[in-house]
């Protein structure tokens, strides 16, 4: 009897084993296979408004692509680089990181008035000018290395974190993505339906524009004219947002020249060219030594051999100026993307007139016309006119109405 109440103790053990791992069994089957999370990376758009540049007046048109770069803190000599055709935009797959990023437009290799230099070195990126000698060089010009101007170009820099709640907020399975799709107060960016994260950036122009305007007595025995204007910057630091601290030498070459509206023989030449401006740490003419900048000036007489060269100390003439609200031109203390450069033995005052033709109207005397530091007017000799070329006499037709034509060299 008791051997066989303990076989059916032990059969029900057995049993109530059994039915335990079947209920186990059971339970088991409606266990969720493991996910897998995708995507892996965070897709990223870029919204590059260049229609908040004035892109057709600065740049001459809309860019035809730009190159994007993308410098993680985990990887910083490595940075991510895109090329693309399509300016208004341009979607990335990102990991998490924290990233600088820098924005131009076009490609370094479109760029052939500059070199880049440290590409790989947010720190240190740099364009600088390249230098040339003329390759129909005058004689005045010969042997002389210049810097050529700088190309129209458009940065932007922008610091930004990618974390993993952004990655998150695009897996499946992220039970709060719902969340992060609005506007958030804590982050710069936003998110479209496709939970795209979204960012807008705006390119800022940093090559300045430098107007030259030079009243000249005796204008009218003139045939051609070159210059060279010394102490701009020779190139710029794209991600300190600073020009460099060495100097270029700038050919003055294309010059339109205007009379004067009583007919007296004198008249303006003016020309203007793209800079990178001035060095860094000479941004201000109170404290800039005159010699900083040299405009040095070659005429050739119409006589066919007489030349006169002048040279002129013009650091401390050099002046920001900008527009007003009204769109009228005025001088500043500030600095600006705009420089301008008058010599004429009248003083302007505070209103520059317009940048590319300075007027008739003789504004104030010259408070010291003596002065041997302030440049004044060229003088040119009269000379007899050797009837080959183009000089400025009474049979030159534009002369008498003050109209304004381009000359060469």
């Amino acid at each position: 009897m008791e051997k066989t109440l303990y076989k059916y103790g032990v059969s029900l053990r057995k049993a109530c084993v059994m039915l335990l791992l079947l209920m186990v069994a059971l339970a088991s089957c409606d266990r969720r296979e493991l996910e897998v999370m995708e995507p892996q990376k965070t897709s990223f758009r870029i919204e590059v408004r260049w229609a908040s540049v004035d892109w057709d007046s600065y740049y001459g048109g809309k860019p035809s692509g730009m190159t994007v770069m993308l410098f993680g803190a985990k990887n910083p000599d490595k940075p991510i680089v895109e090329l693309t055709n399509a300016v208004d935009y341009v979607n990335l797959d990102l990991d998490p990181d924290k990233y600088r990023m820098v924005i131009f437009n076009n490609s370094v290799g479109e760029f052939g008035s500059m070199n880049f230099e440290n590409m790989n070195d947010y720190d240190n990126m740099a364009a600088r000018a390249v230098k040339f000698t003329p390759m129909q060089a005058t004689e005045w010009t010969a042997q002389t290395v210049f810097h050529r101007d700088p190309e129209r170009i458009g940065v932007v820099l922008e610091e930004f974190e990618i974390t993993e709640d952004m990655l998150l907020s695009q897996v499946t399975f992220y039970p709060y993505k719902a969340w992060l799709r609005a506007l958030r107060a804590d982050t710069r960016f936003y998110q479209r339906d496709d939970l795209t994260y979204v960012i807008e950036v705006t390119p800022v122009p940093v090559t300045s524009t430098l107007f030259l305007r030079v009243h000249v007595q005796g204008l009218v025995n003139m045939r051609s004219v070159e210059g060279s204007i010394s102490g701009m910057a020779d190139g710029y630091y794209l991600t300190r947002e600073q020009n460099t601290s060495e100097t270029a030498l700038h050919l003055l070459d294309s010059w339109s020249v205007r009379s004067d509206e009583n007919f007296n023989g004198n008249g303006w030449i003016t020309t203007t060219i793209p800079v990178w401006g001035e060095p860094f740490g000479m941004e201000n003419a109170d404290t800039r030594p005159a010699d900083h900048h040299q405009l040095k000036l070659h005429f050739n007489l119409r006589d066919g051999k007489t030349q006169c060269d002048f040279s002129f100390n013009v650091g401390r003439e050099l002046r920001y100026m900008r527009q007003n609200a009204a769109g009228e031109w005025e001088y500043t203390d500030e600095k600006t993307r705009y420089m301008v450069l008058t010599i004429w033995n009248f003083d302007l005052g505070e209103e520059p007139g317009e940048p590319e033709d300075p007027g008739d109207d003789p504004g104030k005397e010259d408070p010291d016309p003596d002065d041997p530091h302030r440049p004044h007017d060229p003088i040119l000799p009269f000379v007899e006119s050797d009837g080959q070329g183009s000089g400025f006499d009474a049979v030159v037709m534009d002369w008498e109405d003050g109209g304004t034509f381009d000359i060469g060299f």
